[in-house]
């Protein structure tokens, strides 16, 4: 939702690994699954055609210059009210503010555009996964509590709906798919997030024995989970320098 597609990004979006994963949620979520089926779809079709297809959705989705079909930032959809820049979005970069960072086009792309927001997600788990790693439950535990609420408070709220706008204009079909996967992971991650700190509470209460089976388990998966934020750190796509988040100065 940041950036300009390119053939490798679309074959890592069809690639086996994305295509697991989805599969491990399809039985949680239809919408998942349905997202699963169509990138596995596009998968063998992917050629120069197909990307500059993609790119011309982006461009109808999020530049313009046309009027969008649905617009990607999340203040309107609580508002009724289709400027950039609301109260909403002050709530937004305000959360930002307090971990450190800011949009790198600050006052140019909206603070609660989904990109950005989707950014911010992706360095929250980051920061979760040292945690696990390095055995900090306290800072894990605070880490999955800031993590699921900003998911309820700035995201879970308007993606679903921009999804079904975005798919119901049938200007940017791909896109549209996009969106409704995201909006249904937002919703999914929620859970898992509230299960997942019920599970570090519950594991405090128990034996040694459990928190080592615990250990266990984070090492255990932590390298794919690295390997997967590494891939998708090395996709460069044109225009994603907008969409970034930098650490105040």
């Amino acid at each position: 939702f940041g950036g300009e597609p390119n053939r490798r990004a679309l074959e890592a979006l069809s690639g086996t690994a994305t295509l697991e994963a989805l599969g491990a949620y399809a039985e949680e979520n239809q919408e998942l699954g349905h997202l699963r089926d169509y990138l596995a779809e596009i998968a063998s079709t992917i050629d120069d055609g197909a990307t500059e297809r993609a790119a011309s959705e982006f461009t109808r989705a999020f530049i313009g210059p046309a009027a969008l079909p649905a617009l990607p930032w999340g203040a309107p959809y609580k508002s009724g009210d289709p400027v950039m820049f609301q109260k909403g979005t002050l709530a937004v970069r305000e959360a930002y503010r307090k971990h450190g960072m800011k949009p790198a086009h600050f006052q140019h792309v909206p603070d609660d555009h989904l990109a950005l927001e989707c950014n911010f997600m992706a360095l929250l788990s980051a920061e979760l996964l040292d945690s696990f790693e390095s055995a900090k439950w306290d800072q894990a535990r605070d880490a999955i509590i800031e993590q699921k609420a900003f998911l309820d408070q700035f995201m879970a709220g308007w993606v679903p709906s921009y999804a079904r706008e975005l798919s119901a204009s049938h200007k940017a079909p791909f896109y549209g798919r996009l969106a409704a996967g995201a909006g249904a992971f937002i919703l999914l991650d929620s859970i898992f997030l509230g299960e997942m700190l019920q599970w570090i509470e519950d594991v405090q209460d128990e034996s040694l024995t459990r928190w080592d089976e615990m250990v266990a388990n984070i090492s255990g998966t932590s390298p794919l989970l690295r390997e997967g934020l590494a891939a998708v750190s090395a996709l460069e796509f044109k225009f994603a320098d907008e969409y970034e988040l930098s650490a105040l100065s």
